[in-house]
């Protein structure tokens, strides 16, 4: 049938960017139906017999439950439930089923409502449980903080407790196999964020050996993040260069040396990541321009693969080329900010603009939104000293918030630039986690 060709058709390039169904599709229950009644057709009278009826309730619990609990189910039994079987009661058929993602599955782990959850676990959770739970101790130290400040307040006790609920996440997310991170550009970009989660000792930069730089870290991972959501929450499950004049006369000065971060495993999961996303639109048929030679994701490849040999480079001591630095320094991202259909007509000023909102979770029991945005870009400077060449390079960073709101409209992009380029006094406070980080 042409209609279950052209809904397995957006099943499957949906599925690329955003993961696979939480929710139960048409072709498992398809295949359950069949199983239950014994044969392979349908028709619509028999939804109406009585017999059909009863031997397929009589089965249901044979079908998977969801491992997101994204509904608000409030009823008598609600206190006496534990999670698991309120997820049993959540259990539905979707014809576009939400997408599970391993974020929403460790929010939703870590948080919980009027049902019994073991352990106290708070019903708002903060986006740092994601890093955390991939092992970020910076993010893990601030948790504690952040539990401490909720009303109620945690206990000691209550902390032990939701640090051994956490532990366990972190080793289900550390038994996921490297082919199920790749199972869609969703999970394989969160697989590239867990590689700023780490901390760098001898042999690197002395920068990337510091305190701030560990909280550098943790703001890009949650600024990255934060563009993860923004790109994604329509299809997941929600858990409740500067061109320079003519040459002067005389000597030419020496060429600026750039600098890029050398952390490797970030490089090397880049690069699997666009490679990947290569593959993909291969196979789906999608933005075909963009993979020839000039195209955009041909353009981007290169650079990082660029990037990633200098990173080498610079780790191995290496001398970097005048041609390389030169390179490094004119060559710009700037392409990848304008817009795929080339009809469409570019604001400069505000198309270029990197600030976005995305809101992540719905706690129904306080009537809450937690928001994460991203603000106009930091500016980043490092003392850096590779060939024996001390000097101060400058570089952008994220700008990351995490804040509440009440439910009701939700915050759109435009709502969101207006207050953090042209009214940033009306921006929330930026998070107690970042007061080491920021120079005033």
């Amino acid at each position: 049938m042409q209609i279950i060709s052209d809904w397995r058709k957006i099943m499957e390039i949906t599925g690329f960017y955003a993961g696979q169904s939480d929710d139960i599709c048409y072709p498992e229950w398809r295949d359950f139906v069949v199983k239950t009644l014994g044969k392979d057709t349908f028709r619509p009278e028999d939804a109406l017999n009585p017999e059909v009826v009863d031997k397929i309730a009589a089965r249901l619990k044979e079908l998977r439950p969801p491992r997101i609990l994204s509904e608000a189910v409030i009823d008598s039994e609600t206190m006496k439930s534990t999670k698991e079987q309120r997820l049993e009661k959540a259990k539905s058929f979707r014809i576009f089923g939400q997408r599970f993602t391993y974020d929403g599955w460790i929010l939703s782990l870590l948080t919980a409502g009027l049902e019994r959850s073991g352990p106290g676990l708070p019903s708002m959770p903060t986006a740092l449980f994601v890093p955390a739970a991939f092992g970020d101790k910076t993010a893990r130290e601030y948790c504690a903080e952040y539990l401490k400040s909720q009303t109620p307040r945690f206990s000691d006790e209550d902390l032990v407790r939701f640090f051994g609920k956490l532990s366990t996440v972190a080793a289900d997310i550390n038994s996921v196999k490297d082919r199920e991170w790749f199972g869609s550009l969703n999970f394989a970009w969160l697989n590239l964020l867990r590689t700023l989660t780490g901390s760098f000792g001898e042999g690197y930069p002395l920068y990337m050996q510091s305190r701030p730089f560990l909280l550098k870290q943790l703001e890009s991972f949650l600024g990255s993040y934060t563009e993860l959501k923004h790109d994604t929450l329509l299809y997941e499950k929600q858990p409740d260069a500067e061109c320079g004049g003519g040459a002067p006369e005389g000597e030419l000065p020496p060429v600026p040396k750039g600098f890029v971060e050398p952390n490797m495993p970030f490089w090397y999961s880049l690069q699997r990541l666009v490679r990947f996303t290569e593959q993909g639109f291969r196979q789906h048929g999608l933005l075909e321009l963009e993979m020839e030679k000039y195209g955009k994701l041909s353009q981007f490849q290169e650079q990082v693969d660029f990037y990633t040999s200098l990173a080498e480079k610079e780790l191995r001591g290496i001398e970097i080329t005048e041609a390389e630095y030169e390179r490094l320094r004119t060559q710009g991202l700037d392409y990848m900010a304008e817009p795929l259909d080339t009809a469409k007509p570019f604001d400069d000023e505000k198309d270029r603009r990197s600030g976005l909102v995305a809101d992540i979770f719905t706690d129904k029991m306080t009537g809450k939104v937690l928001y994460e945005g991203t603000g106009e870009p930091y500016i980043m400077l490092v003392l850096v000293g590779n060939e024996n060449s001390p000097r101060l390079t400058v570089g952008v960073a994220f700008n990351h918030y995490e804040f509440t709101e009440s439910i009701g409209s939700r915050l759109t992009d435009a709502d969101w630039q207006a207050k953090a380029y042209d009214n940033p006094s009306a921006l929330p406070r930026k998070n107690f986690w970042y007061k080491e980080l920021l120079v005033k």
